[in-house]
Formats: C-alpha cells, sequence, structure tokens
C-alpha cells in the first residue's frame, strides 16, 4: 500500500523544530510569529514568551536597536535591503543579558497576508573559542619555533669566543712555524685550556636546557685578573664601542674560573650588543665586607621597568624598537644568573631607558 504524502504544515513544522539554528519570523510590526526549538536554547525565553513580543527586544543589543529599527523600516520603504540572504556576524542578547556572537541571514517572505521576515541565527560562541585556542596554540608553536632557533643562536655565539681563540693561536703557530719553542708551548696551552672550556660549555648548555643542576668547580680565583683576561678576549668583538676596565680591587673568590669567564663575557658581551656606535662599556670590580661586587655599566639603550623582572627569564628578550634591537637570543641572562646563583651569589640588573644599563653581580669572597 503507497503511503499518503506528508502534510506540507507538519512536515514545515517538524523541518523547524529538528533545525540546530535559531530560526525566528517577524511579521511587519517587528513582532515574533515563529519561534523554533532551537531559537529557545540559544536565547533563552521558551516559545510562548517570546511570540507577539518585539524581536529587537528580545535578542538585539540595546545598543544596536536603533539601527535595526531604522534599517527594518528602510526596506517595508523601498524593499531594497544589502544585507537580504548575506550571513553577517553580529552581537545577539540572551535572556540572562549576556551577548555572544551570532551569525545571521535574513529573508523576506512576500505573502497575500503581508512581509514576513525570516531570520537564521547561530551561535558562533564555541566556533570563536576553538578559533581562539587554534589561534594560541599556533601562537605556540610560533614561540617554541622561535625559541629553539635563537637557543641554537645562541649556542652558536656561546661556542665562537673559545673557537676564535683556539683558531687565531692555531694560524699563527701554521704561518710561523720557527717562533720561539716557549712562545709555542703557551699557546698550545692557551688551544688546550679553550678545548676543555668549550667541551665543558657545551655540557652546561645543554644541561641548562634540560633543567640539570651541573656540579661548579671549588678553586681560588682571582677574580680581579679573571676580569683583564676577559677584557683582553673580548677586545676584537667590541666593534666602535670603548671597552673601559675602571678600578679593580684585588679580590679572590671560590670558584669555577671557566664559568667566571663565561658570565664575564655573557655580561660585557650583552652591553656591547646594546650599546650604539661610540659609546662605552665599563668593568669595575669593588671589595665589600664579605662580598665581591662586580658591576658591567653601558650607555646603551637602556631596558623599559617593566621588563626588568623578566630579563633573566630564558629566551625572554625586551621589548625594544626595531632599530634598537640587537637580534639576541635571550639565553645569554638566563645562562649568567644559573652561574651566579651557583657560585652562591646574586645578579640583578639597573636600568633607564635611554641612559644605559648596569648589571651587578655580588659573589661571597675569600677574604
Amino acid at each position: 500500500m503507497t503511503p499518503s504524502p506528508p502534510d506540507d504544515h507538519s512536515l514545515k513544522t517538524a523541518a523547524l523544530a529538528a533545525s540546530l539554528d535559531a530560526i525566528v519570523t517577524i511579521d511587519q510590526q517587528g513582532r515574533v510569529v515563529n519561534w523554533n526549538p532551537a531559537a529557545e536554547r540559544t536565547f533563552g525565553y521558551l516559545q510562548a514568551e517570546a511570540l507577539d513580543q518585539p524581536m529587537v527586544d528580545l535578542i538585539v543589543p540595546p545598543e544596536m536597536r536603533e539601527s535595526h529599527l531604522k534599517g527594518f523600516q528602510r526596506y517595508l520603504d523601498t524593499r531594497v535591503a544589502h544585507i537580504v540572504g548575506q550571513r553577517v556576524e553580529v552581537p545577539a542578547l540572551r535572556k540572562d543579558g549576556s551577548q555572544f556572537p551570532c551569525e545571521v541571514s535574513f529573508h523576506p517572505i512576500h505573502l497575500s497576508s503581508g512581509i514576513y521576515f525570516t531570520a537564521y541565527l547561530r551561535d558562533l560562541s564555541e566556533r570563536k573559542v576553538f578559533e581562539e585556542r587554534q589561534r594560541e596554540n599556533e601562537r605556540k608553536l610560533q614561540d617554541l619555533s622561535e625559541a629553539q632557533t635563537r637557543f641554537v643562536m645562541e649556542v652558536s655565539h656561546e661556542i665562537k669566543t673559545p673557537l676564535t681563540g683556539i683558531l687565531g693561536n692555531l694560524e699563527v703557530l701554521l704561518k710561523f712555524p720557527h717562533i720561539p719553542p716557549e712562545e709555542k708551548q703557551e699557546m698550545l696551552q692557551d688551544c688546550y685550556r679553550e678545548t676543555l672550556r668549550l667541551g665543558r660549555l657545551v655540557s652546561d648548555l645543554l644541561g641548562l636546557t634540560r633543567g640539570t643542576r651541573v656540579q661548579m668547580m671549588e678553586d681560588e680565583v682571582p677574580l680581579d685578573q679573571l676580569v683583564l683576561d676577559a677584557a683582553r678576549d673580548l677586545q676584537h668583538s667590541r666593534g666602535n664601542v670603548t671597552l673601559t676596565v675602571g678600578h679593580l680591587d684585588s679580590c679572590w673568590v671560590l670558584g669555577d674560573s671557566d664559568r667566571l669567564k663565561q658570565l664575564l663575557i655573557i655580561l660585557v658581551g650583552n652591553a656591547f650588543k646594546y650599546t650604539p656606535t661610540g659609546g662605552e662599556v665599563t668593568v669595575k670590580l669593588q671589595a665589600e665586607s664579605g662580598f665581591v661586587v662586580l658591576k658591567v655599566s653601558d650607555t646603551g639603550v637602556g631596558i623599559p621597568a617593566e621588563d626588568l623582572q623578566r630579563v633573566f627569564d630564558r629566551f625572554y628578550r625586551s621589548a625594544l624598537k626595531e632599530d634598537q634591537d640587537p637580534g639576541g637570543s635571550g639565553l645569554g641572562l638566563s645562562i649568567a644568573q644559573w652561574i651566579v646563583e651557583g657560585h652562591g651569589g646574586q645578579i640583578w640588573l639597573e636600568s633607564r631607558v635611554g641612559e644605559g644599563t648596569t648589571a651587578v653581580v655580588k659573589l661571597p669572597s675569600m677574604s
């Protein structure tokens, strides 16, 4: 037996009820004549509450009602509306007063009894949350990629100093094979020391990235002599910046000479990077009661006050203007802090934008 075709009205009613989108129909006076179950879920009004009520009072935010009513009246007068049939995103209002992003399209229906408008509305809240999470994940991936690139750059920078010393000595030995034996022996010893330092540096960097605490050596280190050695090694990298070794008290600390030299290279190298041509970097060493205070000052661009608490975060770099950014990685100061704290000391920065920065290191002394 052939089933009879469904009743048109019943079929339309079932389709409206099954729709996941809110479907609202209004008459020429803007009053609701149809309000499907999805509209109840979306806006919070039951159908009985919504029927015969002005739609603008139910779902349009107060600040948009006047423009909505003007557009509605303009269509009734001219039969022209630019948004008819188009999907647009607008803020919508729930019964509880909360607003949410809503995608809506309007469709006029011309019947013998008058003109009606059906609006198809979709709550975009979940989609917006998903999109924001996706953007946040993309930002995190981008940050991770940039951090990885910066780390490789910083490792290259940290390794470059001992390699430069080794290469310079080897070039001299190759070009001048007949130099005095005592000079040759001294150069070979320098190469040996720098090679050991290079190996330890690589191990330390790997340990730092894993968050591993590496044991510090405990030797008696003449810090004033170490400052002079580091200043001599850094002369080639100062560019057009003056490097001045100021007053150096005779200071001895119990620690790791390689890592303390690495600390000096990081601090002076940072000062070079952020000091423009013609500027000056000054290193001073002062003995205090039970402590040694090392200061590395520059006449560079300075650091904003809001960044001073974060400069020791791994990979963090101060938000400077593009023409002030030297392109560093942001890992150097975290390594410096790790070295200082490994020696039982403290490190902090004092700075004013446009006036320069002073890195202050306070270490326990042996005296």
